[in-house]
């Protein structure tokens, strides 16, 4: 995965130009999301047990097409 960003408890990495950002909630499931910027929010990518699984998930996702908007 890529690296915190100052005070955020968020990993932020960017994979085929694109910017991806996981977080560990209460539950300690992570949360991976697609960002267009560091402020934005967000479109939630799916949940996971671990960050492994959620490294797998997301060396699919970077590298698959990108959904129409």
């Amino acid at each position: 995965m890529g690296g915190r960003i100052k005070k955020s408890k968020a990993f932020y990495c960017r994979r085929n130009g694109r910017v991806f950002r996981i977080v560990q909630g209460q539950d300690k499931r992570w949360t991976l999301y697609r960002v267009e910027e560091v402020s934005d929010r967000g479109e939630v990518l799916g949940s996971y047990q671990g960050r492994r699984e959620a490294n797998k998930a997301l060396e699919k996702i970077a590298y698959a097409p990108e959904p129409r908007r």
